[in-house]
């Protein structure tokens, strides 16, 4: 993270529903086949380095029902109150 913050969403290996708080100065590495999903409000600034490229996952993308369902009509509401379960608080502008 550059300037502001993210919320990073992933379904991990037993399908449990995972929200990450990334602020400025952190970094996230996301696995190959590992579903997510990522909230990104106004004014945040982020780079991404795609690296490496497996030729044995072909496609090196996967949509993910199931991921989507959890996050797709996620309100901010909410998505502060399960930071806020987690210990990982944000403040939204």
């Amino acid at each position: 993270m550059e300037k502001g913050w993210i919320v990073y969403a992933e379904l991990t290996d037993e399908q449990d529903f995972v929200l990450r708080l990334l602020e400025k100065g952190e970094s996230i590495h996301v696995h190959p086949k590992h579903p997510h999903n990522i909230y990104m409000p106004p004014d945040s600034v982020t780079h991404v380095v795609k690296f490496g490229g497996d030729p044995q996952i072909d496609p090196d993308w996967f949509a993910s029902a199931e991921l989507d369902g959890l996050t797709r009509y996620l309100s901010d509401k909410e998505l502060r109150e399960r930071l806020a379960a987690s210990s990982q608080a944000v403040e939204f502008p």
